[in-house]
């Protein structure tokens, strides 16, 4: 029965894998096509050797990058889109009654959605992928194409981990605006929690302080790119493409690795394991699982005004008010009505509490004085 089912699977998704792995090859080729990646040699000027040259012309070649970001930016977005189309069935009451009426067990359903899901995003990828190294080899260049490799094979662990996650965020919710809502914001402070994790772990208290600086600030963007795998990806080896030396430095990279591959793992043995408790008299109805609000606002709160104890006191109160209305918006979308339960009141006012508890504890040494003297 469930290689019939993967069979049926395969069939009614091809539609969709045809639709993004040419949307895919069209956008890497025509980014790549349009692109300039002849050296371009620059001139300066160097101090010369003997008393009567004092400079003396000099030239070095500056070699583009490649446009290796775009199917992997790409390839992290089927990542996100294709979890839900094919987990958006328990939104739906005709299609998850269908479902789980057959003779088959429910995680084996998820099962074989995820497979074909990985076979979609990972065929769509691999395609549009190797089309963009085949435009560049074709174009002037002075590459190193091994790097492409690199990145190809690094790519992949890092997309079926985001797939899983998103997966089991998405499938928590029994509608489809109840699922995007967990997949973004989820996405959002698991980021803030980790930058948190990576300070505490990299730094000792006392110099947290370097934090006030913009350039060494996690709330500067230039700093969320050096905490994402793939952003760290695409930079790394953009730099050995081009034969450039210089990498930027991460403190504690393993850190990074660590906490992702933890987070994704456990994405995927709760999208098998929970697929025992889904029920189909569920579909349709306000999202109640552990996952999905319940855990979600009050982990939101408390993450966020962590966070902000990295910036100072007149950006940490901006912070707090955005906070609290993403909160209580949030609230709103999960009880349909702007009619607050007092058990919703309680939660939401202890989490803002117990986030400048921990804010205050950890950064006390170096954001309260600072603010005050």
């Amino acid at each position: 029965m469930m290689k019939k089912y993967f069979g049926y699977e395969c069939k009614k998704n091809l539609i969709l894998l045809i639709v993004l792995m040419v949307t895919a090859t069209v956008v890497a080729v025509v980014f790549t096509a349009t692109s300039d990646f002849r050296p371009r040699r620059v001139t300066s000027w160097q101090p010369g050797t003997n008393p009567w040259d004092q400079w003396i012309e000099s030239y070095s070649y500056f070699i583009p990058s490649s446009r290796l970001s775009v199917p992997i930016i790409l390839f992290m977005i089927m990542c996100a889109l294709v979890p839900m189309v094919l987990f958006s069935f328990k939104m739906n009451s005709r299609q998850i009654d269908s479902l789980y009426s057959m003779s088959i067990k429910r995680y084996k359903i998820y099962i074989v959605k995820s497979i074909v899901g990985l076979i979609i995003v990972v065929a769509a990828f691999s395609v549009s992928f190797w089309a963009m190294v085949l435009t560049t080899a074709s174009m002037p260049n002075r590459f190193i194409f091994s790097g492409f490799t690199t990145a190809y094979f690094l790519s992949l662990p890092i997309g079926i981990g985001l797939f899983g996650f998103n997966a089991f965020v998405f499938s928590r919710a029994n509608r489809v605006l109840d699922g995007v809502i967990f997949v973004l914001v989820y996405s959002i402070i698991l980021a803030f929690l980790f930058q948190t994790i990576h300070v505490l772990v990299s730094n000792r208290v006392g110099r947290f302080n370097r934090f006030s600086n913009r350039d060494f600030s996690p709330l500067y963007p230039s700093r969320w790119f050096a905490y994402s795998p793939i952003a760290f990806l695409i930079q790394r080896q953009e730099n050995i493409i081009g034969n450039v030396r210089f990498f930027e430095r991460i403190e504690n990279l393993w850190i990074m690795y660590l906490f992702w591959g933890i987070v994704w793992a456990a994405s995927w043995v709760g999208l098998i394991l929970l697929a025992k408790k889904e029920r189909a008299e569920d579909a349709e109805r306000v999202s109640q699982s552990r996952w999905g609000y319940t855990v979600l606002i009050p982990l939101m709160i408390v993450t966020s005004l962590l966070f902000s104890g990295m910036a100072r006191m007149p950006y940490r109160l901006i912070w707090l008010a955005l906070t609290i209305v993403i909160g209580g918006l949030m609230y709103v979308v999960q009880r349909r009505s702007f009619k607050l339960k007092m058990a919703d009141i309680i939660v939401f006012a202890s989490a803002i509490a117990l986030g400048f508890f921990f804010s205050f504890l950890i950064y006390e040494h170096t954001t309260f004085f600072n603010t005050f003297f």
